[in-house]
């Protein structure tokens, strides 16, 4: 079944409405700006009779079909970006229920813990190691060098990689 226009396209005028009608007038019949209707008319969407004037019926019309194509390609504009979003929310619960993904705090907290108990582990060892003072502090010394510089290139990874994140936030 053909669609059938919302809009008829009559040429005539209602009777006791003029022919013709000036921008001020159309202006404020529309709810727009002279401006918006002098633009209309340079586009070509509604029809100018003479200097100042416009066809009344045709301009209200090609106004209202306007608007009705444009709503129309703003929801379907929507509909597609709401779409987009379900997926996106759908193939991120999927990718968690595969355990392919994981909150960041999980992450956080796991690591946390394991760096902790590494950390506990290793500052025993110099107790283990020697009795004698001397040898316990040089070795000491040591594990603690050792893990000051693990943990500034963690934290230089760390960086690097919330910068490459926040790089790709920026493109979406």
């Amino acid at each position: 079944m053909p669609k059938r226009s919302v809009i008829a396209n009559s040429q005539t005028t209602p009777p006791n409405m003029p022919e013709e009608i000036t921008g001020p007038v159309l202006a404020e019949l529309l709810g727009c700006s002279e401006r918006q209707v002098r633009q209309w008319a340079a586009e070509g969407v509604i029809e100018k009779a003479s200097r100042g004037k416009y066809v009344l019926a045709p301009s209200v019309q090609a106004v209202v079909r306007k608007a009705l194509e444009n709503g129309s390609s703003d929801m379907e504009r929507q509909r597609i970006d709401f779409m987009k979003a379900k997926r996106e929310a759908l193939e991120l619960e999927t990718a968690q229920k595969k355990r392919e993904l994981m909150p960041v705090a999980d992450v956080d907290a796991f690591f946390q813990t394991v760096f902790g108990e590494l950390k506990s582990e290793l500052l025993s060892v110099p107790a283990r190691a020697s009795r004698d003072m001397t040898v316990r502090r040089e070795v000491e010394k040591a594990v603690i060098a050792a893990l000051n510089r693990t943990a500034a290139k963690i934290n230089d990874k760390a960086v690097a990689m919330e910068a490459t994140l926040d790089v790709g936030d920026d493109n979406d």
